[in-house]
């Protein structure tokens, strides 16, 4: 294994505690001698455990040099190495982001947050984890947290996926891996402990795509509801996207998230569907003229009446693949909904208790009005 850099411990002024990793501290330091701002990954732990954090540390260090030189990812700068007189310890050097996490703009409702930065960032982790895929690696731990920003030009931002601490090789089909990660994003097959591989991280992906739709955070007490078996509870969580969602990132976040880790598209298909959409296309989502800023602070859009035109014509969509008829005999008439609005529909099938799997096209598509019938009773 090669280090791609050595520095000194002693070389680093602390300028501020970052957080938390899995494995350790994290901090925002500067190099004495050049001044250059860096991030400072520190192993936490004594004892027997500082043989535990090395190997962490040195594992993480093969994988960084695997995963060097490319835009989206966190550039790898180095190993700090700090000598004692009984012992010496190995600290990461990354590079430092001027603009925070992605989970931190997601929540902070004071910054306007345009469709197309939303999708531009998602663009960048879909290209950094295809990357990471190609090169034989799974994240394990990707979340909203572990994704950073960075300014570029034209005072836009990009984003870079971080901490590959957890991260490990793709396993073989007879592999099983340990349970890790932050359990809000972990697909279900991690949380049930069955075998689980790459398809994890996209359905961690899927996770942070309803982070940046709903502008929540990922815990299921604040939106982003799981069902009984640990998937997305799509139809409850629908109530909280706002009226100018395209549909198409709507769309895409429920084929992340689908039970099925076969089923679920793979990074570098999802590469394909960002290169070829078009945020034009949602003609009323361009004017954000009309954005107010109210007394508490609190943005809010008044949607024009295009949109809200557009909005009523499209949001049928969203459960395009639940059909439900309405029969003309007198013995399917307790089957007649009226979906007047997206919220109406949720309260209707929150009132059958419906819990449907989305894009489980085949299995959703075969209900007849007589199961779903007896299934209501």
């Amino acid at each position: 294994m090669a280090l791609k850099r050595l520095y000194a411990r002693d070389d680093f002024d602390v300028l501020e505690s970052l957080g938390e990793g899995f494995f350790g501290d994290v901090y925002k330091v500067q190099h004495r001698y050049t001044g250059e701002i860096m991030v400072l990954k520190v192993g936490k732990g004594r004892g027997r455990d500082r043989i535990r954090i090395k190997a962490n540390v040195l594992k993480e260090v093969d994988v960084l040099n695997q995963l060097t030189s490319h835009p989206n990812l966190l550039a790898f700068r180095g190993v700090c190495v700090d000598l004692t007189e009984k012992s010496w310890n190995l600290h990461i050097l990354m590079d430092f982001c001027d603009a925070g996490s992605l989970s931190r703009l997601i929540c902070d409702h004071q910054k306007y947050f345009e469709w197309s930065l939303r999708c531009s960032l998602a663009r960048d982790i879909s290209y950094a984890m295809d990357f990471v895929h190609s090169k034989g690696i799974m994240h394990r731990d990707l979340t909203s947290m572990n994704v950073l920003l960075q300014k570029v030009a034209n005072r836009s931002l990009k984003a870079v996926v971080a901490d590959f601490g957890l991260s490990c090789k793709i396993p073989q089909i007879v592999e099983k891996l340990t349970q890790v990660g932050t359990p809000f994003w972990m697909a279900p097959e991690c949380l049930k402990e069955d075998f689980y591989d790459e398809k994890a991280d996209v359905f961690s992906f899927g996770i942070i795509l309803c982070q940046m739709i709903a502008r929540i955070d990922a815990d299921p007490e604040a939106g982003l509801y799981r069902t009984h078996n640990f998937g997305l509870d799509y139809v409850r969580f629908t109530a909280h996207c706002p009226t100018d969602t395209p549909l198409d990132i709507l769309n895409l976040a429920f084929q992340c998230c689908l039970m099925d880790p076969a089923a679920r598209p793979s990074f570098m298909s999802i590469c394909d569907f960002f290169t070829n959409f078009r945020l034009s296309r949602y003609k009323d989502y361009s004017d954000h003229s009309s954005w107010l800023v109210e007394s508490d602070g609190r943005l809010e859009r008044s949607l024009s009446d295009a949109t809200s035109k557009y909005w009523k014509s499209k949001q049928s969509e969203l459960f395009s693949h639940v059909m439900i008829r309405k029969e003309q005999s007198s013995r399917n008439q307790r089957l007649i909904i009226s979906i007047a609005s997206l919220e109406q529909f949720t309260c209707s099938l929150h009132q059958f208790h419906l819990i449907l799997d989305y894009l489980q096209f085949s299995a959703v598509t075969s209900i007849s009005c007589d199961n779903i019938l007896q299934f209501i009773k």
